[in-house]
């Protein structure tokens, strides 16, 4: 039996396991992977303390202060399911893909978001063959290539940075008239010489054979053809809950609605990072709800005790 089972191994995760270990509680962290979209970042520089590091480099930080600590962390431990035990007091099972049963008397739920699918014909059959979620993992795949980015947020905008220094040529395609993301990304994406904003234009069909040939778009109200070797997505993301669907309180996007003490709808289930209904997903963010969900968490345990 666990004092606290946390779910996700991303900022917010990693963050809560060291504030609880420091809690002295017994802590299992439960994750498919070494997590959090902070691994899909080429370059961060806003966290506090770093002035530029990359998303990879910074997770693992996080990772190599937590084992310092006691804390228990099992990766390729997909949670499919969470149970309430309805004994005195009550405590949970949290089931995993492997078909493993964890018990705990609290759970911390950071599993974070996972990437919205573009959802068009081929849209998936070619994941992997042309069409990528992760500019991190797949541009230097794009050496010489011409490429196109979907999505003009943050994430795409890093996205492009990365890409320019492989590909011969990027186009980046929007359903907007202006880009999304911040200034200071749109500038230095202005300057790059290889890069072709593309706006109120929308991907409706993925065409190939073994891998993508070319996107059939629509631009302006017409229909046109543009050869690419490679398709990045980059259209923002959903929360991770599938597991607690039907136990924890959601608001209309999905997330997991919390008080300010990170308390869920359910008691001794918390709730920290971006698969929460607080505003600005960002790492720090993410770091600083982790912390206040274990602080909370052990508060509730030492009131528990005292029954």
């Amino acid at each position: 039996m666990y004092d606290v089972i946390i779910i996700g191994a991303g900022p917010a995760g990693l963050t809560a396991g060291i504030y609880t270990a420091r809690k002295k509680l017994k802590t299992l962290i439960l994750s498919k992977e070494l997590s959090g979209q902070v691994t899909e970042s080429w370059i961060v520089e806003n966290y506090p303390g770093i002035l530029k590091i990359s998303g990879q480099e910074l997770i693992n930080r996080f990772l190599t202060h937590l084992k310092n600590y006691p804390v228990e962390i099992k990766l390729n431990e997909e949670v499919i399911r969470i149970e309430e035990v309805y004994s005195q007091p009550k405590t949970f099972k949290v089931i995993t893909q492997t078909g493993k049963i964890f018990e705990t008397k609290s759970l911390i739920i950071a599993s974070g978001k996972i990437p919205r699918q573009l959802n068009i014909p081929d849209g998936v059959g070619f994941i992997g063959k042309g069409i990528s979620y992760c500019a991190v993992c797949d541009a230097p795949l794009y050496k010489n290539k011409i490429v196109a980015v979907v999505g003009s947020g943050n994430a795409g905008l890093e996205a492009i940075l990365l890409l320019a220094k492989y590909a011969k040529k990027i186009y980046l395609l929007d359903r907007d008239t202006k880009i999304e993301g911040d200034e200071s990304l749109q500038e230095e994406i202005k300057k790059l010489p290889n890069v072709e904003i593309v706006f109120e234009t929308s991907i409706l069909e993925v065409l190939g054979d073994e891998r993508v040939k070319k996107l059939k778009i629509l631009k302006k109200g017409k229909e046109e053809f543009l050869e690419i070797d490679g398709l990045f997505v980059e259209i923002g993301s959903i929360p991770s809950t599938y597991f607690a669907k039907d136990l924890v309180k959601f608001n209309d996007f999905g997330e997991i609605v919390i008080n300010r003490q990170n308390q869920t709808s359910v008691e001794g289930i918390f709730a920290a990072g971006d698969v929460t209904d607080v505003p600005y997903k960002q790492i720090v963010v993410a770091a600083g709800e982790g912390a206040k969900a274990a602080l909370s968490c052990y508060n509730y345990l030492q009131k528990l005790s005292l029954k």
